[in-house]
């Protein structure tokens, strides 16, 4: 048996010289130009009968010398790899100091270290950074785990060394019971020494702060969702705006004994773009941990936040984490969605969701698409927006673009948030391994079930002006939908509304929708005294 390569190995070292310390058979990078060097030359060491046990085989040995004593050059490596390697060091700072002396500048320190939580050290006490200073300088070839670590305490080690780490996994990808700290030596270069620092300020997350906006008699649902959180090993605190609920959530939330939960309660309902910049300005106060919103009525599957950290933090290698946004997969909200095979042709000329020019192409010619949706960026490129529920960034994201605007009350406060990234050449990625399921139907995505009566015919009229007047301020302020293709198709939209009101005495709703559409060509945004929360 053997266990698998880990790919982002591969990515950044393929084409690199350098050196593996403590290379097995069983558990191989499999990097080109890679020598091994192990303190022991001879197959008859406990490691090498353990290749055996497991492959069949054993890798063979290219340098012999001791991890912290290698007889190479400073400054004369592309990298060093090593797995389970440094529990085994008695002197950790000194070892690693002397591992980037022999790295080139740019060059890469590529670790996985055991998690006691997932050894069989999981009963030992936590090795100290205070422990490393005192063994600083003393040398030990005692064969044993000198170190015992979690991936939260080894941050200790790396800011007491002041690494530059561009990469970590709270779990490692290749075996399972360790996590992976990736440092990038510094090349002297001051625009390179900042960006990296401002990496290795960035990208060590292992857990996140959830925001969730509750409102109305919706116990049964945030119950649910709440208990799941509990029990989630990623999630470090859960933040609850209770905006304005009939019921005292906090008193429930304490009578379920909820550790991690605290309720913020708002005597009046500032609905959900005031929900979520108080949940989010509360979140933001802890930079350790990384933003997760939820609806009270979601519901994350197993290990799906996890993975959405996991993917923060591979994407956060590469692309700046004041512009970056990593969401569930919703089934309810994109399963259904189809990335067109190429562009159509005024797509983005339609006015809520209607669109006649490509209703007459999709008739005449058909669209086609390219299937199922893929984890990626193609549906927040295509929609440009998206919704609360599902997003993950960072506190400094908000530092950058801002907090969700009040004014908005109810919807499209969301996709106003996420355009602010994309129109900064932000990343809004989509990870489709990340499910996020829905207990109840989206109230705009019932609207577009059946075209134009959706708007005319819910029960809410308050619903249906904010969706409406908010939608319509986005089109005309922020993206500047000027075309004569969309005017027809605002104009269009308009007067199916007024006729199937009309025809079906629905006056009251006809007066919300044009006074909706007025204010938000006007730029008139907050509460409206006629539509109270």
């Amino acid at each position: 048996m053997k266990f698998r390569e880990h790919q982002l190995a591969h990515q950044l070292l393929d084409g690199l010289k350098g050196i593996e310390i403590g290379g097995s058979a069983h558990n191989p990078f499999n990097l080109p130009n890679c020598l091994n060097v192990d303190r022991y030359g001879n197959a008859d060491t406990i490691f090498k009968k353990e290749e055996l046990k497991f492959c069949g085989e054993s890798l063979k040995v290219d340098v012999v010398a001791p991890a912290d004593d290698l007889p190479f050059p400073p400054n004369s490596l592309d990298y060093i790899v090593n797995s389970h390697v440094l529990e085994h060091c008695y002197d950790v700072l000194g070892t690693i100091e002397h591992w980037l002396s022999k790295i080139r500048p740019g060059g890469w320190l590529f670790m996985i270290i055991p998690d006691k939580r997932r050894t069989f050290d999981k009963d030992r006490p936590l090795t100290t950074i205070q422990e490393l200073v005192e063994r600083r300088g003393i040398a030990c070839r005692e064969d044993a785990h000198h170190n015992v670590w979690t991936f939260e305490s080894f941050r200790d080690v790396t800011g007491y060394l002041h690494l530059n780490v561009v990469y970590s996994e709270p779990v490692d990808s290749k075996v399972g019971n360790g996590f992976t700290i990736v440092v990038r030596k510094s090349d002297g270069n001051d625009d390179e020494k900042r960006r990296m620092d401002g990496v290795a300020a960035k990208v060590v997350y292992s857990k996140v702060n959830v925001v969730i906006v509750t409102y109305g008699n919706r116990w049964h649902r945030l119950n649910g969702l709440l208990l799941n959180l509990e029990n989630d090993p990623a999630v470090c605190r859960v933040i609850v705006v209770d905006n304005a609920s009939p019921y005292d959530v906090r008193a429930n939330c304490e009578r379920a004994l909820f550790k991690k939960t605290t309720v913020y309660r708002n005597e009046s309902n500032t609905g959900s773009a005031g929900g979520f910049a108080q949940g989010i300005t509360v979140a933001c106060q802890y930079e350790k941990e990384l933003v997760l919103l939820l609806d009270d009525d979601n519901m994350p599957r197993q290990h799906s936040i996890r993975q959405l950290i996991d993917t923060y933090s591979r994407l956060i290698l590469d692309m700046s984490e004041e512009l970056l946004i990593v969401m569930g997969y919703r089934e309810s909200q994109y399963g259904k969605f189809r990335v067109p095979v190429k562009e159509v042709s005024r797509d983005k000329d339609g006015f809520l969701n209607f669109n006649i020019f490509t209703a007459i192409q999709r008739h005449i010619t058909g669209i086609k698409s390219k299937g199922e949706l893929e984890s990626g960026t193609a549906h927040s490129e295509y929609f440009y927006g998206n919704a609360y529920s599902g997003l993950l960034f960072s506190p400094r994201l908000v530092g950058y673009i801002g907090l969700p605007r009040p004014e908005f009350m109810l919807y499209f406060d969301d996709v106003e948030f996420t355009i602010r990234v994309l129109a900064q050449k932000g990343v809004v990625w989509l990870e489709k391994s990340a499910h996020i399921d829905d207990a109840e139907e989206n109230y705009s995505q019932s609207l577009f079930a059946v075209p134009i009566v959706g708007f005319t015919h819910t029960s809410s009229s308050t619903k249906i002006f904010y969706l409406v007047r908010n939608w319509v301020y986005v089109y005309e302020n922020i993206l500047g939908r000027r075309s004569i293709y969309f005017v027809i198709n605002k104009y269009l939209w308009l007067l199916l509304v007024v006729f199937v009101c009309v025809v079906s005495l629905r006056y009251k709703r006809l007066r919300a929708i044009l006074q909706a559409v007025r204010d938000g060509m006007r730029g008139r945004l907050g509460i409206h005294a006629d539509y109270p929360l």
